[in-house]
Protein backbone atom coordinates (compact mmCIF):
# COMPACT_ATOMS: atom_id res chain seq x y z
CA UNK A 1 0.00 0.00 0.00
CA UNK A 2 2.92 2.56 1.01
CA UNK A 3 4.53 1.44 -2.25
CA UNK A 4 1.72 2.55 -4.24
CA UNK A 5 0.74 5.62 -2.26
CA UNK A 6 5.20 6.47 -3.36
CA UNK A 7 4.18 5.50 -7.09
CA UNK A 8 1.38 7.59 -7.28
CA UNK A 9 3.23 10.81 -5.34
CA UNK A 10 5.75 10.56 -7.82
CA UNK A 11 3.36 10.44 -10.61
CA UNK A 12 1.85 13.61 -9.40
CA UNK A 13 5.62 14.90 -8.92
CA UNK A 14 6.65 14.06 -12.79
CA UNK A 15 3.15 15.63 -14.12
CA UNK A 16 3.33 18.75 -11.90
CA UNK A 17 7.46 19.21 -13.01
CA UNK A 18 6.35 18.80 -16.73
CA UNK A 19 3.69 21.80 -16.15
CA UNK A 20 6.32 24.01 -14.56
CA UNK A 21 8.40 22.99 -17.57
CA UNK A 22 5.93 23.94 -20.25
CA UNK A 23 5.20 26.83 -18.21
CA UNK A 24 8.46 28.20 -18.05
CA UNK A 25 9.01 26.51 -22.28
CA UNK A 26 6.09 28.73 -23.43
CA UNK A 27 7.25 32.30 -20.96
CA UNK A 28 10.71 31.89 -22.81
CA UNK A 29 9.26 31.39 -26.00
CA UNK A 30 6.72 34.32 -25.12
CA UNK A 31 9.44 36.50 -24.51
CA UNK A 32 11.72 35.88 -27.56
CA UNK A 33 8.17 36.16 -29.45
CA UNK A 34 7.94 39.62 -27.84
CA UNK A 35 11.58 41.00 -28.32
CA UNK A 36 11.49 39.75 -31.91
CA UNK A 37 7.80 41.74 -32.55
CA UNK A 38 10.03 44.95 -31.36
CA UNK A 39 12.42 44.35 -33.23
CA UNK A 40 10.78 44.00 -36.20
CA UNK A 41 8.91 47.09 -35.45
CA UNK A 42 11.66 49.30 -34.00
CA UNK A 43 14.65 51.23 -35.82
CA UNK A 44 17.77 50.91 -34.36
CA UNK A 45 20.58 53.55 -35.11
CA UNK A 46 24.16 53.87 -35.62
CA UNK A 47 25.83 56.23 -37.68
CA UNK A 48 28.87 58.70 -37.74
CA UNK A 49 28.80 62.48 -38.08
CA UNK A 50 32.60 63.81 -38.99
CA UNK A 51 35.45 61.62 -39.64
CA UNK A 52 39.28 62.85 -38.94
CA UNK A 53 42.87 61.25 -40.02
CA UNK A 54 44.78 60.73 -36.72
CA UNK A 55 48.84 59.96 -36.50
CA UNK A 56 47.86 56.01 -36.46
CA UNK A 57 44.79 55.89 -37.83
CA UNK A 58 41.24 58.02 -38.16
CA UNK A 59 38.93 58.95 -35.40
CA UNK A 60 35.26 58.90 -36.09
CA UNK A 61 32.23 60.54 -34.09
CA UNK A 62 28.31 60.39 -34.07
CA UNK A 63 25.54 58.82 -32.25
CA UNK A 64 24.57 55.47 -31.84
CA UNK A 65 21.53 52.59 -29.81
CA UNK A 66 24.75 49.97 -29.86
CA UNK A 67 22.00 47.62 -30.52
CA UNK A 68 24.92 46.16 -33.10
CA UNK A 69 27.87 47.02 -31.24
CA UNK A 70 30.58 44.25 -30.59
CA UNK A 71 32.34 47.15 -27.83
CA UNK A 72 29.28 48.16 -25.93
CA UNK A 73 25.68 47.29 -24.32
CA UNK A 74 22.97 47.98 -26.10
CA UNK A 75 21.03 51.47 -25.16
CA UNK A 76 17.67 51.31 -24.50
CA UNK A 77 16.22 54.78 -24.22
CA UNK A 78 17.30 55.94 -27.66
CA UNK A 79 21.12 57.25 -28.82
CA UNK A 80 23.99 58.12 -27.18
CA UNK A 81 26.97 60.10 -28.42
CA UNK A 82 30.33 57.65 -29.53
CA UNK A 83 33.61 58.19 -29.93
CA UNK A 84 35.44 55.44 -31.95
CA UNK A 85 39.31 54.89 -33.08
CA UNK A 86 40.07 53.05 -36.29
CA UNK A 87 43.45 51.77 -37.42
CA UNK A 88 44.67 52.57 -40.67
CA UNK A 89 42.40 49.46 -42.09
CA UNK A 90 39.41 51.00 -41.02
CA UNK A 91 39.26 48.78 -37.73
CA UNK A 92 38.08 49.70 -34.62
CA UNK A 93 40.67 50.04 -32.13
CA UNK A 94 38.33 51.09 -29.65
CA UNK A 95 34.51 52.71 -29.14
CA UNK A 96 33.85 55.06 -26.57
CA UNK A 97 29.96 55.35 -25.54
CA UNK A 98 29.46 58.80 -23.88
CA UNK A 99 26.13 57.33 -22.05
CA UNK A 100 23.46 59.19 -19.93
CA UNK A 101 20.17 57.84 -19.12
CA UNK A 102 18.28 60.62 -21.30
CA UNK A 103 20.03 60.35 -24.83
CA UNK A 104 22.58 62.68 -26.15
CA UNK A 105 24.76 62.51 -29.22
CA UNK A 106 28.13 64.06 -30.98
CA UNK A 107 28.20 66.00 -34.45
CA UNK A 108 31.92 66.74 -34.56
CA UNK A 109 34.98 65.43 -32.82
CA UNK A 110 38.68 66.93 -33.03
CA UNK A 111 42.07 66.04 -32.58
CA UNK A 112 44.05 68.46 -30.19
CA UNK A 113 47.83 68.80 -28.71
CA UNK A 114 46.81 66.37 -26.08
CA UNK A 115 43.59 64.05 -26.72
CA UNK A 116 40.34 64.68 -28.76
CA UNK A 117 37.55 67.14 -28.42
CA UNK A 118 33.78 65.62 -29.13
CA UNK A 119 31.17 68.52 -29.62
CA UNK A 120 27.24 67.82 -29.80
CA UNK A 121 23.93 67.75 -27.26
CA UNK A 122 22.57 66.35 -23.97
CA UNK A 123 20.16 65.82 -22.66
CA UNK A 124 20.21 66.00 -19.08
CA UNK A 125 17.37 65.18 -16.93
CA UNK A 126 13.32 64.54 -16.90
CA UNK A 127 12.72 67.68 -17.76
CA UNK A 128 14.67 68.50 -20.64
CA UNK A 129 13.33 65.50 -22.30
CA UNK A 130 9.30 66.32 -21.83
CA UNK A 131 9.78 69.97 -23.41
CA UNK A 132 12.24 68.80 -26.15
CA UNK A 133 15.30 70.66 -24.74
CA UNK A 134 18.79 69.79 -24.19
CA UNK A 135 22.07 71.57 -23.44
CA UNK A 136 25.51 72.03 -26.07
CA UNK A 137 27.93 69.19 -24.94
CA UNK A 138 31.72 69.18 -25.03
CA UNK A 139 33.59 66.50 -23.86
CA UNK A 140 37.72 66.23 -23.51
CA UNK A 141 39.30 62.49 -24.38
CA UNK A 142 42.95 61.89 -23.81
CA UNK A 143 44.44 59.89 -26.72
CA UNK A 144 43.21 56.67 -24.60
CA UNK A 145 39.60 57.37 -24.73
CA UNK A 146 39.21 58.19 -21.11
CA UNK A 147 37.14 61.44 -20.16
CA UNK A 148 39.38 64.18 -18.79
CA UNK A 149 36.13 67.05 -18.68
CA UNK A 150 33.23 67.48 -19.63
CA UNK A 151 31.50 70.85 -19.73
CA UNK A 152 27.96 71.78 -20.86
CA UNK A 153 26.34 74.89 -22.31
CA UNK A 154 22.62 76.51 -22.32
CA UNK A 155 21.76 79.97 -21.95
CA UNK A 156 17.97 79.97 -23.13
CA UNK A 157 16.54 76.39 -22.84
CA UNK A 158 17.83 74.73 -25.83
CA UNK A 159 21.75 74.55 -27.35
CA UNK A 160 24.23 72.50 -28.99
CA UNK A 161 27.78 72.19 -30.26
CA UNK A 162 28.77 71.58 -33.48
CA UNK A 163 32.12 72.31 -34.39
CA UNK A 164 35.68 73.74 -32.45
CA UNK A 165 39.01 74.29 -33.74
CA UNK A 166 41.76 74.37 -31.05
CA UNK A 167 44.19 77.43 -31.11
CA UNK A 168 47.33 78.38 -28.68
CA UNK A 169 45.70 79.21 -25.66
CA UNK A 170 41.89 77.23 -25.64
CA UNK A 171 39.21 76.15 -28.59
CA UNK A 172 37.20 77.97 -30.19
CA UNK A 173 33.19 76.55 -30.39
CA UNK A 174 30.43 77.43 -32.58
CA UNK A 175 27.00 76.00 -32.08
CA UNK A 176 23.69 77.48 -30.57
CA UNK A 177 21.36 78.20 -27.40
CA UNK A 178 17.91 78.60 -28.41
CA UNK A 179 14.49 79.16 -26.60
CA UNK A 180 12.38 75.75 -26.31
CA UNK A 181 10.18 74.92 -28.72
CA UNK A 182 6.90 77.30 -28.11
CA UNK A 183 8.90 79.80 -26.12
CA UNK A 184 8.64 83.63 -26.76
CA UNK A 185 10.78 86.23 -25.87
CA UNK A 186 14.38 87.98 -27.35
CA UNK A 187 17.39 87.79 -25.38
CA UNK A 188 20.51 88.90 -26.45
CA UNK A 189 21.97 86.09 -24.73
CA UNK A 190 21.19 83.76 -27.13
CA UNK A 191 20.90 82.78 -31.16
CA UNK A 192 24.25 81.49 -33.33
CA UNK A 193 26.74 81.04 -30.56
CA UNK A 194 30.93 82.10 -30.67
CA UNK A 195 32.82 80.80 -27.34
CA UNK A 196 36.22 80.31 -26.33
CA UNK A 197 37.61 78.15 -23.89
CA UNK A 198 40.77 77.66 -22.01
CA UNK A 199 42.43 74.30 -22.34
CA UNK A 200 41.11 73.24 -19.18
CA UNK A 201 37.09 74.16 -20.49
CA UNK A 202 37.28 77.18 -18.71
CA UNK A 203 34.89 79.78 -20.94
CA UNK A 204 36.62 82.67 -21.53
CA UNK A 205 34.51 85.24 -23.59
CA UNK A 206 31.36 84.51 -25.64
CA UNK A 207 29.26 85.68 -28.63
CA UNK A 208 25.74 85.97 -29.82
CA UNK A 209 23.86 86.41 -33.00
CA UNK A 210 21.11 85.36 -35.46
CA UNK A 211 17.89 85.11 -33.41
CA UNK A 212 17.04 83.67 -30.07
CA UNK A 213 14.25 80.95 -32.08
CA UNK A 214 16.59 79.53 -34.87
CA UNK A 215 20.18 81.45 -35.42
CA UNK A 216 22.89 78.99 -35.35
CA UNK A 217 26.88 78.62 -36.50
CA UNK A 218 27.62 74.55 -37.72
CA UNK A 219 31.18 75.76 -38.89
CA UNK A 220 34.51 78.27 -38.70
CA UNK A 221 37.39 78.81 -40.44
CA UNK A 222 40.78 80.69 -39.21
CA UNK A 223 42.35 82.77 -41.93
CA UNK A 224 44.59 85.81 -41.12
CA UNK A 225 43.65 86.39 -37.54
CA UNK A 226 40.12 86.74 -38.29
CA UNK A 227 36.99 83.95 -37.51
CA UNK A 228 34.59 83.30 -40.21
CA UNK A 229 32.13 81.58 -39.08
CA UNK A 230 28.57 79.92 -41.01
CA UNK A 231 25.17 79.06 -39.98
CA UNK A 232 21.90 80.66 -40.24
CA UNK A 233 20.02 83.49 -38.91
CA UNK A 234 16.16 83.29 -37.48
CA UNK A 235 15.24 84.28 -40.92
CA UNK A 236 16.13 81.02 -42.14
CA UNK A 237 18.90 82.69 -44.19
CA UNK A 238 22.64 81.62 -44.90
CA UNK A 239 25.07 83.69 -42.61
CA UNK A 240 28.92 84.26 -43.14
CA UNK A 241 30.30 86.46 -40.03
CA UNK A 242 33.53 87.67 -39.08
CA UNK A 243 35.25 88.13 -35.57
CA UNK A 244 38.38 88.97 -35.03
CA UNK A 245 40.54 86.75 -32.68
CA UNK A 246 38.37 88.36 -29.29
CA UNK A 247 35.31 87.35 -30.45
CA UNK A 248 34.58 91.22 -31.70
CA UNK A 249 32.04 90.98 -34.78
CA UNK A 250 33.00 92.67 -37.81
CA UNK A 251 30.75 91.98 -40.53
CA UNK A 252 27.79 89.98 -41.81
CA UNK A 253 26.88 88.88 -44.91
CA UNK A 254 23.74 86.88 -45.65
CA UNK A 255 22.71 84.61 -48.31
CA UNK A 256 19.04 84.54 -49.15
CA UNK A 257 17.01 81.29 -49.72
CA UNK A 258 19.37 78.76 -47.99
CA UNK A 259 17.15 76.07 -46.39
CA UNK A 260 16.14 75.62 -42.57
CA UNK A 261 19.96 74.82 -41.86
CA UNK A 262 21.92 77.45 -43.68
CA UNK A 263 25.26 77.63 -44.72
CA UNK A 264 26.94 73.85 -42.64
CA UNK A 265 30.38 73.52 -43.84
CA UNK A 266 33.58 76.16 -44.86
CA UNK A 267 37.00 75.87 -45.69
CA UNK A 268 39.80 78.12 -47.20
CA UNK A 269 40.82 78.04 -51.12
CA UNK A 270 43.90 77.55 -52.49
CA UNK A 271 43.82 80.85 -53.90
CA UNK A 272 42.98 82.47 -50.45
CA UNK A 273 38.82 82.21 -50.49
CA UNK A 274 36.26 80.67 -48.73
CA UNK A 275 34.20 77.83 -49.98
CA UNK A 276 31.12 76.81 -48.47
CA UNK A 277 28.09 74.68 -48.44
CA UNK A 278 24.68 74.03 -48.13
CA UNK A 279 21.41 74.09 -49.89
CA UNK A 280 18.98 76.61 -51.69
CA UNK A 281 15.77 77.10 -52.61
CA UNK A 282 14.57 76.02 -55.59
CA UNK A 283 12.57 78.89 -56.76
CA UNK A 284 14.03 82.98 -55.11
CA UNK A 285 10.53 84.19 -55.76
CA UNK A 286 8.75 81.78 -54.24
CA UNK A 287 9.97 81.44 -50.40
CA UNK A 288 7.32 78.53 -49.53
CA UNK A 289 9.03 76.32 -52.01
CA UNK A 290 10.08 73.41 -49.97
CA UNK A 291 12.42 72.11 -52.67
CA UNK A 292 16.17 72.52 -52.21
CA UNK A 293 19.13 72.01 -54.40
CA UNK A 294 22.64 71.24 -52.73
CA UNK A 295 24.71 74.60 -52.91
CA UNK A 296 28.24 75.83 -52.93
CA UNK A 297 29.20 79.77 -52.95
CA UNK A 298 32.74 81.03 -52.73
CA UNK A 299 33.33 83.99 -51.09
CA UNK A 300 36.49 86.45 -51.22
CA UNK A 301 37.88 87.17 -47.35
CA UNK A 302 35.99 90.75 -47.45
CA UNK A 303 32.70 88.43 -48.10
CA UNK A 304 31.89 89.29 -51.44
CA UNK A 305 30.04 86.57 -53.92
CA UNK A 306 32.25 85.52 -56.12
CA UNK A 307 29.91 82.91 -57.92
CA UNK A 308 27.43 80.29 -56.66
CA UNK A 309 26.25 76.91 -57.97
CA UNK A 310 23.72 74.64 -57.09
CA UNK A 311 23.36 70.82 -58.25
CA UNK A 312 19.74 69.51 -59.72
CA UNK A 313 18.67 66.46 -59.70
CA UNK A 314 15.58 64.45 -60.66
CA UNK A 315 13.16 66.48 -57.83
CA UNK A 316 16.17 69.53 -56.78
CA UNK A 317 15.66 68.07 -53.09
CA UNK A 318 19.16 67.87 -51.10
CA UNK A 319 21.97 69.63 -49.62
CA UNK A 320 25.80 69.75 -49.94
CA UNK A 321 26.68 69.02 -45.83
CA UNK A 322 30.61 69.18 -46.42
CA UNK A 323 32.89 70.37 -48.27
CA UNK A 324 36.81 69.90 -48.67
CA UNK A 325 39.67 71.39 -50.47
CA UNK A 326 41.77 69.60 -53.04
CA UNK A 327 44.73 72.02 -54.72
CA UNK A 328 42.59 73.90 -57.15
CA UNK A 329 39.22 71.56 -56.96
CA UNK A 330 36.52 71.23 -54.28
CA UNK A 331 35.12 67.71 -53.27
CA UNK A 332 31.59 68.12 -51.45
CA UNK A 333 29.32 65.21 -49.90
CA UNK A 334 25.92 65.06 -48.86
CA UNK A 335 22.69 63.57 -49.85
CA UNK A 336 19.83 63.94 -52.42
CA UNK A 337 16.06 63.08 -52.47
CA UNK A 338 15.00 60.19 -55.24
CA UNK A 339 11.21 59.80 -56.08
CA UNK A 340 10.02 56.37 -54.95
CA UNK A 341 8.59 54.67 -57.92
CA UNK A 342 7.57 52.08 -56.47
CA UNK A 343 5.58 53.41 -53.10
CA UNK A 344 4.64 57.00 -54.99
CA UNK A 345 0.83 57.26 -56.25
CA UNK A 346 -1.12 59.89 -58.63
CA UNK A 347 -1.22 61.94 -55.02
CA UNK A 348 1.52 61.43 -52.92
CA UNK A 349 5.43 61.18 -53.62
CA UNK A 350 7.49 58.97 -51.62
CA UNK A 351 10.79 60.14 -51.97
CA UNK A 352 13.94 58.33 -50.50
CA UNK A 353 17.65 59.68 -49.90
CA UNK A 354 20.93 58.56 -51.70
CA UNK A 355 24.07 59.96 -50.68
CA UNK A 356 26.01 62.14 -53.05
CA UNK A 357 29.81 62.94 -54.00
CA UNK A 358 30.77 66.29 -56.03
CA UNK A 359 33.86 67.75 -57.57
CA UNK A 360 34.14 71.56 -58.94
CA UNK A 361 36.62 73.42 -59.86
CA UNK A 362 38.14 76.77 -58.87
CA UNK A 363 35.82 78.52 -61.66
CA UNK A 364 32.94 76.84 -60.25
CA UNK A 365 32.68 74.56 -63.00
CA UNK A 366 30.99 70.97 -62.31
CA UNK A 367 33.78 67.82 -62.61
CA UNK A 368 31.17 64.96 -62.12
CA UNK A 369 29.05 63.76 -59.11
CA UNK A 370 28.27 60.48 -58.08
CA UNK A 371 25.04 59.46 -56.41
CA UNK A 372 25.24 56.36 -54.23
CA UNK A 373 22.78 54.08 -52.39
CA UNK A 374 20.13 51.47 -52.89
CA UNK A 375 16.39 51.18 -52.06
CA UNK A 376 16.48 52.53 -48.57
CA UNK A 377 17.82 55.65 -47.39
CA UNK A 378 21.47 56.21 -47.23
CA UNK A 379 23.35 59.66 -46.34
CA UNK A 380 26.84 61.00 -46.72
CA UNK A 381 27.93 63.42 -43.51
CA UNK A 382 31.93 63.76 -43.86
CA UNK A 383 34.89 63.37 -46.54
CA UNK A 384 38.83 62.98 -46.11
CA UNK A 385 40.96 63.85 -49.36
CA UNK A 386 43.55 61.20 -48.94
CA UNK A 387 46.88 60.28 -50.86
CA UNK A 388 45.38 57.45 -53.25
CA UNK A 389 41.44 58.21 -53.07
CA UNK A 390 38.35 60.07 -51.16
CA UNK A 391 37.06 58.40 -47.95
CA UNK A 392 33.58 59.43 -47.11
CA UNK A 393 31.45 58.09 -44.00
CA UNK A 394 27.97 58.50 -43.00
CA UNK A 395 24.91 55.87 -42.71
CA UNK A 396 22.77 53.63 -45.02
CA UNK A 397 19.76 51.30 -44.36
CA UNK A 398 19.68 50.24 -47.64
CA UNK A 399 21.31 46.57 -48.62
CA UNK A 400 20.85 46.53 -51.88
CA UNK A 401 22.64 47.69 -55.18
CA UNK A 402 25.45 50.06 -54.18
CA UNK A 403 25.38 48.63 -50.65
CA UNK A 404 24.81 44.66 -51.95
CA UNK A 405 28.49 43.25 -50.91
CA UNK A 406 28.81 45.31 -47.56
CA UNK A 407 28.46 44.04 -44.77
CA UNK A 408 26.23 45.10 -41.05
CA UNK A 409 23.06 45.44 -43.19
CA UNK A 410 19.07 44.46 -42.99
CA UNK A 411 17.13 46.72 -44.67
CA UNK A 412 15.88 48.13 -41.60
CA UNK A 413 18.33 49.87 -39.46
CA UNK A 414 20.83 52.17 -39.85
CA UNK A 415 23.98 51.40 -39.61
CA UNK A 416 28.13 53.39 -40.12
CA UNK A 417 29.10 53.56 -43.43
CA UNK A 418 32.89 53.71 -45.01
CA UNK A 419 33.01 54.52 -48.89
CA UNK A 420 35.61 55.00 -50.81
CA UNK A 421 35.90 56.38 -54.46
CA UNK A 422 38.72 56.68 -56.60
CA UNK A 423 39.87 60.23 -57.62
CA UNK A 424 37.73 60.31 -60.46
CA UNK A 425 34.97 59.53 -58.95
CA UNK A 426 34.89 55.78 -59.50
CA UNK A 427 33.14 53.63 -56.56
CA UNK A 428 36.00 51.59 -54.82
CA UNK A 429 34.80 50.20 -51.64
CA UNK A 430 31.68 49.82 -49.02
CA UNK A 431 31.95 48.66 -45.66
Amino acid sequence: MKNMENKKMMTILKVVAIICALTIFIEICYVVYHKNKIDKNTTYYDGLNSIVKIEDGYLGAGSSDFKHSKKNSYTKVGENGKLVKYDNDGKIIWEKKYENEFGNGFYQAIEVSDGYLALGLMIKDEKQKEEDEHDALMVKYDKEGNIVFEKTFNTLGNAVFKNAIEVDDGYLVVGQSIYAPMVLGNDDQGGAVLIKYDKEGNEIWKSFYAGTKSGIFHDLVIVDNAIYAVGKDAANTGILVKYDLNGNREWIKNYSFTDSIGFSSIALTEDHQLIVSGSRKKNDEDKNDYKNMPLLVKYDLNGKILWSRTYENTVDMGRFHKVVVEGDSYILVGHVAIKDEEKSTDTTNVFRYNGIIGKYKSNGDLEYTHEFGGSMDDYFTDILVEEDDYLVVGYSNSKDKDLAKSKQKNGKDFFTKWVRYAKDGVLKQVK
